[in-house]
């Protein structure tokens, strides 16, 4: 804003007052004429009430408007309606000083606004970086080393849910219950770096007989456990029977005796109707013991016999660690 020869508000409130008291006088004079005759002079004493009514609106009523104006819409209408330049000094002042305020009310309310979208990106930065790392650490939480299968914390929580989703929506779970049959013998003959080795193997085939909604898992040792979403005891009995088979064909290249085979138990919530998790895994247990008791190198569904898988039966793939 811009104002040439500032005027003082005084004396525009007086040369106002002045104005409208020389009009009234006026006008009561005009009245005493005009009940005299004279219309002339009551005519001069209205015009004179006009001028000192203009006069007020002009350099007091209208800049103090626009100020107000300004005052309450200072980011909408920064370069709005300008005080008149020919107004008393103080309104001049005001009129600078809320000019300034809106200018600094503008600068800080766009910091302000910067500030908050990279506070925001910050914080979004953080908080995927943060989620991230729990990510990874419940992978590596979950995740048995040696192996690379899940462990028996990742069994207990997400079994419980696979088991329930599916019971809700009728569709069938089974669980294959694994494990190494000699593998003691392994280790005592051959020592534990024989037997990691043999561990890593098993992960690696096991890893290839589930799907993404699968588990793979072991559960310590040489006890293994497959957990099959949608697949019923028959299907798990020949994912069973083929994992038997490849793991007795790499147990084959080991230079011990007796050769490492694999034992397997199977149990499904379709056929043999689980209360819950724990009674099904207990099922595929009792199957797995019947396996070993049956001779060893086979898989057997709960409740019924298997015939044994033969360690030198034909290949199915080329198997290696």
């Amino acid at each position: 804003m811009r104002f040439r020869r500032p005027l003082n508000l005084g004396t525009s409130v007086v040369l106002a007052l002045a104005l409208t008291a020389a009009s009234t006088a006026l006008v009561v004079l005009s009245l005493y004429e005009l009940h005299m005759g004279l219309v002339a002079p009551m005519l001069a004493g209205l015009f004179g009430l006009v001028l000192a009514a203009v006069y007020l609106h002009t350099h007091i009523v209208a800049p103090v408007v626009r100020l107000a104006r300004s005052v309450r819409r200072p980011s909408d209408e920064p370069d709005g309606d300008p005080v008149p330049t020919r107004v008393p000094r103080e309104i001049a002042s005001l009129a600078l000083a809320f000019s300034d305020l809106a200018a600094d009310v503008a600068h800080w309310r766009q910091r302000t606004i910067d500030l908050a979208y990279n506070l925001k990106g910050r914080i979004n930065g953080q908080a995927a970086q943060i989620a991230r790392e729990l990510h990874q650490s419940r992978r590596e939480a979950w995740t048995d080393p040696l192996t690379g299968l899940g462990n028996r914390r990742m069994l207990d929580e997400k079994l419980p849910v696979l088991f329930e989703t599916q019971r809700r929506n009728g569709r069938d779970l089974s669980v294959v219950m694994l494990d190494m049959d000699h593998f003691k013998m392994l280790n005592d003959a051959r020592g534990h770096a024989a037997g990691d080795e043999l561990l890593e193997f098993t992960g690696q085939l096991l890893r290839q007989c589930v799907r993404y909604e699968d588990l793979a898992v072991r559960l310590g040792g040489d006890e293994f456990l497959l957990v099959l979403v949608g697949v019923t005891a028959d299907q798990a009995r020949a994912i069973a029977d083929r994992t038997v088979r490849l793991f007795a064909q790499q147990a084959r290249l080991l230079d011990v005796a007796p050769r490492p085979t694999m034992s397997a138990g199977i149990a499904s919530l379709a056929d043999h109707d689980a209360a819950h998790p724990a009674a099904l895994l207990r099922m595929a247990d009792r199957a797995l013991y019947e396996a070993k008791r049956a001779g060893k190198s086979r898989a057997v569904v709960h409740g019924a016999r298997s015939a044994p898988v033969r360690a030198g039966g034909p290949a199915e793939g080329n198997v290696g660690l």
